[in-house]
């Protein structure tokens, strides 16, 4: 439940010279989406949905119900997920690296179905999620590396 204490105790845990790994969602918490990532998938949906069948508004944002509904369910469920980053930085002195995954994670359920049909709908969610993360900094998955210094490595 504690980003920060978790990091320090895996670097606590590591001998020298081993690695903290992170590879997670970095996203908002409790998966409640931002208006900017909503409003960007609803217009790559409205792009395609004489393809999908469906319209944009499909994907819903999430109402203070559906956290609460969310927080219920699974009490962990994404509870810090934006302060990883931060916390990161601040155990190790190293940073995340942001990856993406914003669009691909509001708009798979409804591109991915169609992957055997329509391939370059994937391709084209890809791109978007990419194009999303660089121009407007979004995403939603992280990934960081950091090695424990041993101080017997530079003795040897």
């Amino acid at each position: 439940m504690d980003v920060d204490a978790a990091l320090a105790w895996s670097i606590d845990a590591l001998r020298p010279g081993g690695f903290v790994v992170v590879n997670d969602y970095i996203g908002p918490p409790r998966l409640v989406w931002r208006r900017a990532e909503v409003d960007e998938a609803r217009r790559f949906l409205a792009g395609i949905a004489p393809v999908t069948g469906k319209p944009a508004t499909a994907l819903r944002r999430k109402t203070v119900l559906s956290y609460m509904r969310t927080a219920w369910r699974d009490p962990s469920e994404a509870r810090q997920s934006h302060l990883i980053p931060e916390a990161f930085a601040r155990q190790t002195g190293a940073a995340i690296r942001p990856i993406g995954g914003v669009m691909i994670h509001l708009c798979a359920p409804f591109v991915v179905p169609l992957e055997s049909t329509h391939p370059e709908l994937c391709e084209q969610l890809i791109a978007r999620d990419l194009a999303a993360l660089t121009e407007r900094g979004m995403s939603h998955f992280g990934v960081g590396v950091w090695q424990k210094p041993d101080p017997d490595a530079t003795n040897r």
